[in-house]
């Protein structure tokens, strides 16, 4: 059984040409898209159908990785 993507929002940070390429699938499953990239201009963002938001907004909550050793 899959899991329904229709209607959630995805994260993009970067949008160059792959950050892009993602949303505009994103937009193709019907997915709300919110972006943050520092270069991005208003105008490029509503050109790609985004919404620009602050990385903070992005990520609420703290991101944390495991290290390891090589």
């Amino acid at each position: 059984m899959g899991v329904e993507v229709t209607g959630k929002t995805l994260g993009v940070i970067g949008c160059g040409n792959i950050g892009s390429i993602v949303a505009d699938r994103a937009k193709g499953l019907k997915m709300k898209v919110i972006a943050f990239d520092p270069f991005l201009t208003p105008e490029r963002a509503e050109e790609i159908g985004v919404e620009k938001v602050e990385l903070e907004q992005l990520l609420p909550a703290p991101i944390s990785s495991p290290c390891t050793r090589r």
